[in-house]
């Protein structure tokens, strides 16, 4: 009776495994997106690794702008390819909208495309090089 209910349970976790696509770079980016919009900064570092040069830039630039602005954010790839070593090169076209949470602050769009390195880390893509970051600033008063 053991045997047959562990075997069972082992049956159960590979279907619940195998059920559970993994995940793409499409996805993350929509998550970073969602992150971003949602204003939640913690969440759209996720999408990060450490190994990013503009890392710490990123992380200061992305808990600014949610907290200066409601943020709509959306990711689109418009090409993906193969690197070395297991990296994905992609070339994103950004579009960001920034309603200032100031009470006579306006609203500033952006567009701008970034090319984006990413790798697998324990089983995520994470963002591991980007072109710029600039998309991610904070507004600048005027």
């Amino acid at each position: 009776m053991t045997r047959h209910l562990l075997a069972l349970l082992l049956s159960v976790a590979a279907l619940a495994t195998a059920a559970t696509p993994p995940e793409t770079t499409t996805d993350r980016l929509a998550k970073l997106a969602s992150a971003v919009t949602a204003g939640n900064s913690s969440l759209a570092m996720d999408s990060f690794d450490k190994s990013l040069k503009q890392y710490w830039t990123v992380e200061s630039n992305i808990a600014a702008v949610t907290a200066q602005a409601d943020v709509v954010c959306a990711i689109d790839v418009v090409e993906e390819k193969d690197g070395p070593g297991g990296i994905r090169l992609l070339d994103t076209d950004w579009v960001v909208q920034l309603k200032s949470k100031a009470e006579l602050g306006g609203l500033e769009n952006r567009r701008e495309r970034v090319q984006i390195e990413m790798r697998l880390v324990k089983g995520k893509w994470k963002i591991t090089a980007m072109s710029d970051a600039k998309i991610l600033a904070p507004l600048q008063v005027q």
